[in-house]
């Protein structure tokens, strides 16, 4: 049972150690500055400024610098434009933009960040004119439901968010970590010309471009980039593999970790409709149905009010089983990607195919009942016994709902949900996440690409849900992005150190060798971690021990049952 007590005991101990953590905190290094002049924008000088890493190595910062012209006015609801060049140094030193966003967990209405947020963040333990030791590059994504989040912030939920790479600058690689637009300034169109689809999209892609323009100057390999995402930042992720752009020449990997482009949240249906619902949410008279009409007036809206009728506590109070409803995530499109149902693209081949990781957590769906959401995690549990049909998600192709989700059932509990609330934690956590993983894992091997999937289970926060233990999505970022409360984790809770290493490693790793585990060493147990493959599907569960396993949560069983009633086109699974 939820317990707010409990929690508000867990936050008050958690903020007062990272208080004391702040206080010791490293400040930075001596010869702070440093100049470095980019290539394109061309000649434009900016000034990092010196930090270190967790165990206690020098690494350059540079945050805040702009690769787009500033979204604002005519270029509100319009692709990204390059940034124009600069002459005076650019200081790459202050607090990093957020994107216009609805915090979940802060008051309805409260809307913080700006519009004017096309930035990224560079971080590199080596400035070096050599380009025969130039360093690979992790290119991040955040995730955030689409909605949520910054290239400073794990999520978007309110507290202990802002992070920095300083355990990946231990591991001779370059980090950089991106904004792109949200919610509806990132992801509302009109379907047509007017309001182009996946704006969103299109900053990390050309977020991605400018990386592989300057990257060089900051002593990165613009040849060896591995996007790398988490949630929504996994299906985008997905999304760039599809986009079979010229600038994937230089991507030679990517890792997605909870979510794909084949989850059943990743995508939108009826787009326009929505665009056109929230001209009407604004008082704008749009029924002439004209998109330049609702365009303009759209253009003319502040941008805070906008996002105020656009935000997630709207989505959530509209829904009727009190769960999110993505209104604004991507679609497919006729002028960018992706253009095909995702489904038939990767099991056909048609991405661009280097090595994949794959990372679930072990109970993804328990982040509601950390956050206090048991009550509309019950009201599901009702609603799934009295419409069986609503288990299967609309973006799911079957030919019978209904037939689909009374097959599916069994395998998780013989008891109707609203008695076994474990149930429907497990089935979310496999239709949201493990189950999709699995199969674009499985598609893609079975195209030739080498594949590896992981599983973190390690438990160490109560979730107040019987029968149910495991780590809830987001969790798992504690464990490789350097936070004071990461710090206080490690040094206050057992295992979590190991964990955390382990985490590190295995995702530097794959960004300098695209394989997780290089060779036998004590850190995992001297194992070798082999290929997920269509046959054995197998895939490393960690937790205090590693474990060698195979079907991730019966994968097979549940995918030849799902797999039954799927019909053409297949656009998410």
């Amino acid at each position: 049972m939820f317990n707010p007590t409990r929690v508000f005991l867990l936050l008050t101990i958690y903020c007062r150690t990272v208080y004391v953590f702040d206080l010791f905190a490293p400040t930075g290094c001596k010869n702070a500055d440093l100049t470095v002049t980019l290539k394109n924008p061309s000649n434009s000088p900016i000034k990092g400024q010196c930090k270190n890493s967790n165990q206690g190595r020098k690494y350059h910062s540079f945050t805040n610098i702009p690769y787009a012209e500033p979204p604002l006015r005519e270029r509100r609801f319009q692709p990204p434009e390059p940034v124009q060049p600069w002459k005076k140094t650019f200081d790459a030193t202050k607090t990093n933009k957020v994107c216009l966003q609805d915090p979940i967990l802060q008051g309805a209405g409260y809307i913080y960040g700006t519009e004017d947020c096309l930035v990224l963040n560079v971080y590199t333990p080596r400035i070096s004119n050599d380009s025969s030791k130039l360093l690979p590059v992790l290119f991040w994504i955040h995730g955030g439901a689409y909605q949520l989040g910054s290239g400073v912030q794990m999520s978007g939920f309110g507290f202990f968010d802002h992070h920095d790479p300083g355990f990946f600058m231990d591991e001779e690689i370059v980090v950089v970590t991106i904004n792109y637009r949200l919610g509806a300034l990132g992801f509302l169109t009109t379907e047509d010309d007017t309001i182009p689809a996946n704006l969103g999209l299109r900053d990390q892609n050309l977020a991605l471009k400018w990386v592989i323009d300057n990257i060089e100057v900051f002593g990165g390999d613009p040849k060896d980039i591995v996007i790398t995402g988490e949630s929504s930042g996994a299906s985008s992720t997905c999304f760039q593999l599809l986009s079979n752009g010229k600038e994937m020449e230089s991507v030679t990997g990517a890792i997605m970790i909870s979510g794909t482009c084949l989850s059943p949240w990743a995508m939108n249906m009826d787009a326009r409709t929505k665009a056109f619902d929230l001209g009407k949410r604004l008082g704008l008279d749009s029924s002439n149905n004209s998109s330049r009409s609702l365009l303009e007036k759209l253009q003319s809206v502040p941008a805070k009010n906008l996002m105020r009728r656009a935000g997630l506590h709207y989505q959530i109070d509209k829904t009727d089983d009190g769960s999110i409803r993505m209104e604004y995530s991507p679609v497919l499109a006729k002028d960018t990607f992706p253009k095909e149902p995702m489904g038939d693209a990767i099991s056909q081949g048609r991405f661009h195919k280097v090595p994949l990781l794959f990372g679930v957590n072990s109970e993804e769906c328990l982040l509601p009942m950390f956050v206090g959401f048991v009550p509309q995690i019950k009201r599901k549990a009702k609603m799934w016994d009295e419409e069986p049909s609503k288990m299967i998600q609309v973006n799911v192709n079957v030919d019978d709902r209904l037939k689909a989700a009374e097959d599916m059932k069994p395998l998780y509990t013989n008891k109707s949900f609203s008695d076994d609330i474990a149930a429907v934690v497990k089935f979310s956590t496999d239709d949201f996440f493990v189950l999709p993983a699995a199969k674009h894992a499985e598609s893609a091997s079975k195209n030739g690409v080498p594949v590896y999937m992981y599983q973190l289970a390690y438990h160490y926060i109560p979730h107040f849900v019987p029968g149910v233990e495991g780590l809830a999505h987001t969790e798992d970022l504690l464990f490789y992005w350097d936070t004071t409360i990461t710090k206080a984790n490690n040094l206050l809770i057992p295992h979590h150190k190991l964990i955390s290493e382990r985490m590190v490693k295995i995702l530097s790793n794959f960004v300098k060798y695209k394989k997780p585990i290089i060779r036998k060493e004590k850190l995992f147990e001297d194992l070798e971690w082999p290929e997920f493959d269509g046959k054995d599907l197998q895939f490393m569960s960690i937790n205090t021990h590693l474990t060698l396993e195979s079907d991730p949560r019966n994968y097979s069983v549940k995918r030849t049952v799902l797999e039954r009633h799927l019909k053409g086109p297949i656009l998410v699974f």
